[in-house]
């Protein structure tokens, strides 16, 4: 990506400052928020085993055919009761993202919008409002959902939210797709809302090179997510048209983090809030690239994936 912070992964945001404790190797021994998962693998662990409603008021063939509110209807079931995304004072207290954002319906995406320009002026960006809510109105096409994350990661203060568009249920042919096309919105937020774990350990965010790559680090951790739930078989009904797209779908994310740790290996300095970060920082976050590499090759091999002449396959 030549630049980060237009990407549907990084959009601009500012959070208050969180009371967060970290250990000297930046392990989380403490953090004021309440409710929700303890770290991110927390989060991430309980993808495999969503909790099956015992009755649905939506079906997804019922919402696949029928009106906006149908939609909306089964959506808002889906995210804030079993996937326990969305935070509801009553259904799921301890879900970590603020809010949903229907943007196919007119006052949904009101709300949206309005949270958007929410953003844009907290950090001063007024003048990229429109050209931001232009970008969410060409990809959602393609993308199905827009995580609108704060910046810097592990705030642990429920101030992300997402936005779904109709191609999100348009475009899934099962339940299971659907789940599929979530996973990756879902790890992305939990990675946003945590911290992400590498090997064990929590990325060292606060170190000013790595927290340029953020973007990176969690485009692949949110794809290598998705991946990993279609290859332990708990998205079973899927087209084989969408496994391999899966497949694709990291394998785009991993040669472009590739890049951008080329990018880093070759940086010896960068002005960062009217800063210099000298090239021993970026030393930090080239190792961490090459950890979360290594990670997700060795994941993925115990699943049944492996690299050959540049393609992901499964063995």
């Amino acid at each position: 990506m030549a630049n980060e912070h237009v990407s549907r992964r990084a959009f601009l945001g500012t959070v208050a400052g969180a009371s967060i404790t970290y250990s000297l190797d930046h392990t989380l021994l403490a953090q004021d928020a309440k409710g929700g998962f303890s770290d991110c693998a927390s989060a991430i662990k309980a993808l495999d085993d969503l909790p099956a409603l015992k009755k649905k008021r939506i079906t997804f063939d019922q919402a696949k055919s029928g009106n906006d509110a149908k939609k909306i209807a089964y959506l808002d079931q889906l995210l804030v009761e079993e996937y326990k995304l969305i935070a509801d004072p009553k259904r799921n207290p301890d879900g970590f993202v603020a809010a949903w954002h229907y943007w196919d319906d007119k006052n949904q995406k009101k709300k949206a919008s309005d949270a958007v320009r929410a953003d844009m002026r907290s950090v001063g960006a007024e003048n990229q409002t429109e050209s931001t809510l232009a970008g969410i109105d060409n990809q959602l096409p393609h993308y199905r959902l827009f995580p609108r994350t704060k910046e810097g990661m592990g705030n642990r203060q429920k101030l992300n939210y997402l936005i779904v568009g109709k191609q999100l249920l348009g475009s899934a042919n099962s339940e299971d797709e659907l789940f599929s096309y979530v996973d990756e919105a879902y790890a992305e937020l939990a990675a946003r809302e945590y911290n992400m774990p590498i090997h064990g350990k929590e990325l060292e965010r606060t170190n000013a090179s790595v927290a340029i790559y953020l973007p990176s680090f969690v485009s692949l951790y949110a794809a290598r997510t998705r991946l990993e739930l279609v290859l332990k078989g708990k998205r079973k009904n899927m087209s084989q048209f969408t496994e391999d797209d899966v497949l694709r779908n990291y394998a785009k994310y991993y040669f472009e983090f590739i890049e951008r740790q080329k990018d880093c290996e070759h940086s010896t300095h960068i002005d960062v809030g009217g800063r210099t970060v000298e090239e021993p920082h970026f030393k930090r976050a080239y190792d961490a690239m090459q950890a979360l590499r290594t990670e997700s090759d060795e994941s993925l091999d115990k699943l049944g994936a492996s690299w050959k002449d540049g393609r992901l396959i499964r063995k």
